[in-house]
């Protein structure tokens, strides 16, 4: 037997038994998920490890373990938000172009989705998230000269794109209302 098929017939006997050790040690839905799934990707790793005759309570054992890991990492998670400030919400688009004016919501998401994805992530950070370039910069893994660099760059092309959107929304209008003055009175 190869190595997957070996993992597959682990998988099948031990699939079930996990989730309900994870149930009664009060592990429940998406978080039971996590458990188990890292559980079988520590044993897919160390497959050679894990002892012919005991595979399953091997498993138990590296289930414990990462339950363990996983409760400590949201006992942390629990700390940290009890010590960090909690922050404004965030816009919603259409709070946003509310905020901007007559632009509606759909020509903003359409001109930011013409936008490559590092040119949207910069603007979300410094517009909607409110940080400075310099800040922006940290967090995406740049200088803060690169980062006023890249915003300068992505403002003129988000308003190239929103000045593409708007005039395609104009035209499309205008010809909507030209095509209704054409219609002929049909009235007899």
């Amino acid at each position: 037997m190869d190595r997957a098929e070996g993992f597959r017939a682990l998988f099948a006997e031990a699939y079930g038994p996990l989730r309900r050790w994870a149930h009664h040690r009060g592990i429940n839905g998406p978080d039971a998920d996590d458990v188990v799934a890292e559980t079988f990707t520590i044993a897919w790793r160390r497959f050679d490890d894990i002892p012919a005759d005991a595979a399953v309570p091997w498993l138990y054992g590296v289930a414990r373990n990462v339950a363990r890991n996983h409760r400590r990492g949201e006992q942390r998670r629990a700390r940290l938000a009890r010590v960090m400030p909690r922050s404004a919400p965030v816009p919603a688009a259409d709070e946003l172009a509310d905020a901007l004016g007559d632009l509606n919501a759909p020509m903003l998401r359409e001109a930011l989705n013409a936008l490559n994805n590092d040119d949207r992530e910069i603007l979300q950070l410094v517009a909607w998230d409110g940080l400075e370039p310099t800040e922006a910069g940290i967090a995406l893994g740049c200088s803060a000269g690169t980062a006023r660099v890249r915003l300068f760059r992505a403002r003129t092309r988000f308003a190239a794109a929103l000045d593409s959107v708007t005039q395609r929304a104009n035209q499309t209008r205008s010809g909507r209302d030209r095509s209704l003055q054409e219609v002929p009175d049909v009235r007899t």
